[in-house]
């Protein structure tokens, strides 16, 4: 070996000094161009920033039409052997998988990138303690369905991937995986914009454990993976949808009410419906309420789409028959119980009647139970939030009015599908007959999931 003196190594190491400070940018992007932007190493520093913990990323799905929809993938709780011995590229492919499983993403995944990246922690597994993970997550409690997470710097390991890309953060969807198999998720996503009526903008932060394992009641364990995911990246994090299911049977707070409609103003909750004045029509369709060892048979109103309301234009096309587009109380967490029912119609049991506020747009869907014997879908006004997001951030802000004539008008024609059986056109959605049986409300239902977390 050749000897080098102290002042040539001193120089060297200079050099490459200067080199790593001033022009690891540039090194990454002839990385990036030699490699066609697949399995790079981000295990760099960039100011402050500490980017420990990135290793290969892949494009798992490239979009064929318009700009792209960026969907980001990381997981925390996964060490280097649950990366080497396939345990983390096992759930990559189990979430490509559930992402485009169900309509419309399953029609839209041609608008769509899928950017996979492999995080490793140094701690294996996410448990209800703070562990040594990339990313800090953990379970609220062994019992509970919410998670916690550092999701500032989750959003900085995020922006630097996708920038490589040539991708923003600002209207991607990032989701992470925990390394768990608790039934658990949630999704946060910043304030709207005030701008009345626009499909809204902005990114959204979804976690979810690889196996959502649930066991309750009758029910035997299963994982539900594919359902919460779709319910929290696709519907909260995508459509920027609210939840139609409703484990709250008092009285919703003034401000409650208030941030929801000046969110929904704003192009958020598309799927819910707030209603005090019309009036209802009242069926066969009642919930049981198994509450503290007594039971409530509860009398649920309905009433049909109003003009003006958002899903009112679906709802007379014609398109939509099979899902029976109608407004029925129980939504946004909020199934009210009033007073007992005084009439004389119904017999045979004592009513009460449910108090007029949240009303959601078909009886069941995937964002009402997400655990279920039947197959569940969007109903038709959260495919349609789901859509005009897509498209608008994939054909560069184009549609932007959520009333808009001609953005009803594509997404119905987008929406159609030939029945198997005949030449009826037929929604994408109407897979799930709408049955209206009685609802059993009890201690043995899942948790419900948490409602969407709006951040600043």
């Amino acid at each position: 070996m050749k000897n080098i003196s102290y002042t040539q190594l001193l120089s060297r190491t200079m050099s490459l000094a200067r080199l790593s400070i001033f022009s690891v940018t540039a090194l990454l992007a002839m990385m990036l161009a030699a490699c066609g932007s697949e399995n790079d190493d981000f295990s760099v520093r960039e100011g402050d920033i500490v980017y420990d913990g990135l290793g290969t990323v892949s494009r798992l799905v490239t979009h064929t039409k318009g700009n792209g929809f960026p969907i980001i993938i990381m997981g925390d709780g996964f060490s280097e052997n649950d990366i080497t011995n396939g345990t983390y590229s096992n759930a990559l492919k189990k979430t490509v998988d559930a992402l485009f499983a169900s309509e419309p993403m399953a029609s839209l995944r041609e608008y769509c990138d899928v950017i996979g990246v492999n995080t490793v922690s140094e701690q294996s597994g996410i448990t209800t303690e703070k562990r040594n993970t990339l990313f800090g997550t953990r379970l609220k409690s062994t019992s509970d369905v919410d998670i916690y997470g550092d999701s500032i710097k989750i959003q900085e390991y995020a922006s630097k991937v996708l920038k490589n890309y040539g991708m923003s953060i600002r209207n991607s969807q990032v989701i992470v995986l925990l390394n768990s198999n608790q039934y658990a998720g949630v999704t946060l996503m910043p304030e709207p914009l005030t701008v009345r009526d626009s499909v809204p903008v902005g990114f959204a932060l979804s976690y979810v454990p690889i196996s959502c394992s649930y066991t309750g009641g009758r029910k035997m364990q299963k994982d539900y993976f594919e359902q919460v995911l779709q319910h929290e990246a696709i519907g909260h994090g995508i459509g920027k949808l609210h939840d139609e299911y409703y484990p709250k049977y008092d009285e919703p707070e003034e401000k409650y009410i208030s941030v929801f409609t000046s969110c929904q103003r704003n192009g958020y909750y598309l799927n819910i419906h707030y209603d005090t004045s019309t009036e209802n029509e009242f069926s066969e369709k009642y919930a049981i309420l198994s509450k503290s060892n007594k039971t409530y048979n509860l009398l649920l109103g309905e009433h049909d789409m109003e003009p003006g309301s958002f899903g009112y234009e679906l709802a007379r096309s014609g398109n939509y028959t099979g899902e029976k587009l109608r407004w029925y109380q129980g939504g946004a967490l909020y199934l009210t119980v009033g007073e007992k029912y005084t009439g004389t119609e119904y017999t045979g049991r004592t009513y009460y009647v449910i108090k007029k506020n949240f009303y959601r747009p078909t009886w069941e869907s995937l964002m009402n139970s997400v655990i279920t014997s039947t197959e569940l879908s969007f109903n038709a006004l959260s495919r349609y939030a789901i859509y005009a997001r897509v498209m608008k951030v994939a054909n560069g802000g184009k549609s932007d009015n959520l009333r808009s004539a001609s953005l009803l008008e594509q997404f119905m024609e987008f929406d159609k599908q030939k029945s198997p059986s005949s030449d009826d056109v037929l929604a994408k959605g109407s897979g799930t007959e709408q049955k209206h049986s009685p609802i059993i409300l009890s201690d043995d239902n899942p948790p419900a999931l948490p409602l969407p977390k709006i951040i600043k």
